[in-house]
């Protein structure tokens, strides 16, 4: 059996020994903190580092779609003047032939 006696130095021990066990836990809290809040820095910029990946490839993106619509509307002219003209050579071939306006002429001569 125990005695009152025995707990009261258990007790006296253990409350000397606090100081030193609280001083322990912050040495041990400060040296795993500091880690713990360089991953977290870490882990933040890596983030950050993605996000303006993500943001330079979609402005990549953007750049590329707005130089072929840029192309696109430059050869939209040119493919409406070649029409045109192509028109205009046949409907004067036609004439040469003595075909009248409207006539398509034979497979052959296509």
């Amino acid at each position: 059996m125990v005695s009152i006696g025995d707990v009261a130095k258990r007790v006296r021990a253990a409350e000397e020994q606090l100081p030193d066990l609280r001083r322990w836990r912050d040495e041990l809290m400060d040296r795993h903190a500091r880690p713990i809040d360089d991953l977290m820095s870490l882990m933040d910029g890596c983030e950050e580092s993605c996000k303006r990946a993500q943001f330079e490839q979609l402005e990549r993106a953007r750049q590329m779609i707005a130089s072929a619509a840029y192309a696109i509307a430059e050869v939209i002219p040119m493919v409406d003047a070649a029409a045109g003209e192509a028109q205009l050579w046949r409907e004067e071939v036609l004439g040469w032939a003595g075909a009248p306006p409207g006539v398509t002429p034979p497979p052959e001569y296509r």
